[in-house]
């Protein structure tokens, strides 16, 4: 808990997003119809935020492979968006939120559940695929509401926690599941660079 001497509850909601391209880029990353398709699930869950709600809310765009996500988030005039070409770090961005929504499986929620600061996963059931080394652990964190694949029971669940966020995040339960993600995944994690914006 000590990294939540500085914790600001005041701070905003971080979206980290998914890179997307628009050719096929190999075996580790997703296929191009995932751009289409997440583009989609992200307007599903930014269309539920009201104007005022989205001024609490910073969009981390991923790397621009060929699609620039200003084209299509562009109607949301409250969204800020920070650019990876801009600042090639979220550390910071992270460090001064009240919560991160990890909208791929990338290994930013990984460094978070070792560190012990509060996110949400957005995944994508077609996309992300669940497999013998992952399957217990997800189910966990969807049981216990870290994880989401639908875009409603995430938005609610967020706007129901309001500022009760970090109180949420030291219940038993969630400390258990972190608890459970650090021992399966963590446990040679090297988190020097990472804590330093904390």
């Amino acid at each position: 808990q000590k990294y939540f001497k500085n914790y600001n509850s005041e701070g905003k909601i971080i979206i980290i997003g998914s890179p997307l391209r628009k050719y096929y880029g190999g075996a580790f990353s997703y296929s191009v119809d995932y751009s289409t398709s997440y583009i989609k699930r992200m307007k599903l869950l930014l269309n539920m935020f009201k104007e005022n709600e989205l001024k609490s809310i910073i969009y981390r765009s991923g790397w621009n492979f060929g699609i620039n996500i200003n084209d299509h988030f562009s109607i949301y005039k409250n969204l800020h968006i920070s650019k990876r070409e801009d600042v090639s770090h979220a550390f910071q961005l992270i460090a001064n939120s009240k919560i991160s929504i990890i909208n791929y499986n990338s290994t930013t929620w990984l460094q978070l559940a070792y560190i012990n600061f509060p996110f949400l996963l957005f995944l994508d059931k077609k996309y992300d695929l669940t497999t013998d080394l992952n399957r217990d652990i997800l189910e966990l964190m969807e049981k216990n509401k870290i994880l989401f694949y639908d875009s409603k029971k995430l938005y609610h669940h967020l706007i129901g926690l309001d500022n009760k966020i970090l109180k949420w995040w030291l219940t038993e339960d969630i400390q258990k599941t972190i608890k459970e993600i650090k021992y399966i995944f963590n446990n040679k994690f090297d988190t020097k660079e990472f804590v330093k914006s904390f």
